[in-house]
């Protein structure tokens, strides 16, 4: 029994160390988590901005053969006479098109705003506290030794019109 209280008399800190460790530990996941799906959500908004503006592209590309083809047939028309239909169904064609490339347009936009709300919430996850000397490290205006007189800054010369 003797021997039990000298072994608890030399480590006894084991028990507070662990309780300390585990706490500490608890936090951390807690922050790593919060940061890793922050980061997880930045790069599902630069991957999903990256598919928008390759689909905004076969948007453009297909604009530009419905146009050719609106081209086309208005050539062909005006040499063989063929049917008006064929060129109001390929304008319309066009049209369909031109909409979808303005949808594609305006999705990019949108997951342009949400990639910066991301990257913001990403730099919002790091907290000043967390680095104390880069607030010291960052250069400030220096003020005026105590007891100076400074002077006011003269109004301006140059004439109002009224």
């Amino acid at each position: 029994m003797e021997m039990f209280w000298l072994w608890a008399a030399d480590f006894w800190w084991v028990a507070p160390s662990a309780i300390a460790a585990g706490g500490l530990g608890a936090i951390g996941l807690h922050r790593l988590r919060r940061t890793s799906a922050r980061r997880l959500a930045y790069e599902a908004a630069r991957v999903e901005l990256a598919e928008a503006r390759k689909a905004a592209g076969a948007r453009r590309s297909e604009l530009k053969a419905a146009r050719a083809e609106v081209g086309r047939l208005i050539a062909e028309r005006a040499a063989t006479r063929s049917p008006a239909v064929d060129v109001a169904g390929a304008r319309r064609s066009a049209r369909q098109a031109e909409k979808a490339v303005k949808a594609a347009d305006a999705t990019v936009r949108a997951l342009r705003a949400r990639l910066a709300v991301a990257r913001h919430e990403l730099a919002a996850t790091t907290d000043a506290a967390d680095y104390p000397l880069a607030a010291s490290a960052r250069p400030t205006t220096p003020s005026p030794p105590a007891g100076s007189i400074t002077r006011p800054t003269p109004p301006s010369s140059s004439p109002t019109l009224r």
